[in-house]
């Protein structure tokens, strides 16, 4: 069987910056296992929070391609979710929040697939301290500056915060020389959503970017309703 359960690191986090949770994970038995954890409400991540915060659809209506992840015996590993891809806390204040997973597990002994329901519950705290945001959301600008998985990362924790204190940093970061910045804070755009979100993606469009990324701000804009 395997084990698995979801942590949070910091129990003490700065409304509308990153909140990052942990699932971990291991293999107590004799067999190897394995997992895919994929892109849909059924066999994704799901959560849920007290008091009650938005809860927004990150899903794929048929799921989506996801690496298989092979646990050997003894073996233990994490894998990191951005909560804010699934909630967005509209007020600072201390919250409950119900994590759920479901898994379809191979055993490697006996080739069988068991159903594992993972439950558990986070608790954390949001303050409202602006001098310590603007500290996080400059470190996640400055992250952008270098390529690689720490650009990405900062990258889609900028698109996922749904803040207007961002839309600078995503403005900016639409000239990007990385055309996976760019991609992201133009989904960041469409998520904040507002008349400044939108006057952007105009101007986006109207610019001499790939046709690409113009085809992606045009989806974004269209969400927005234009």
């Amino acid at each position: 069987m395997l084990r698995g359960e979801f942590k949070i690191l910091n129990p003490e986090q700065i409304w509308q910056t990153p909140t990052y949770l942990k699932f971990v994970y291991g293999n107590p038995g004799t067999f190897a296992l394995s997992f895919s954890i994929g892109n849909g409400r059924a066999d994704g991540f799901r959560f849920r929070s007290e008091p009650p915060a938005r809860e927004l659809d990150p899903y794929y209506e048929f799921g989506g391609l996801a690496a298989i992840t092979e646990v050997r015996p003894g073996q233990s590993g994490e894998l990191e979710i951005l909560l804010n891809r699934y909630l967005q806390f509209l007020r600072p204040g201390p919250y409950l929040v119900h994590c759920e997973l479901d898994l379809d597990v191979l055993h490697g002994g006996t080739h069988e697939r068991s159903h594992e329901q993972f439950r558990s519950d986070v608790s954390f705290t949001l303050h409202d301290d602006p001098k310590r945001r603007h500290a996080e959301l400059a470190a996640l600008e400055a992250d952008l500056q270098h390529p690689g998985p720490r650009q990405m990362r900062a990258a889609t924790a900028l698109s996922e915060l749904r803040s207007p204190e961002v839309l600078p940093i995503l403005e900016r970061g639409l000239r990007s020389p990385s055309s996976a910045v760019v991609e992201r804070m133009l989904i960041g755009l469409g998520n904040t959503g507002g008349e400044e979100a939108r006057k952007l993606l105009r101007e986006f469009v109207d610019s001499p970017a790939s046709p690409v990324l113009i085809r992606i701000a045009k989806q974004e804009l269209e969400r927005l309703g234009g």
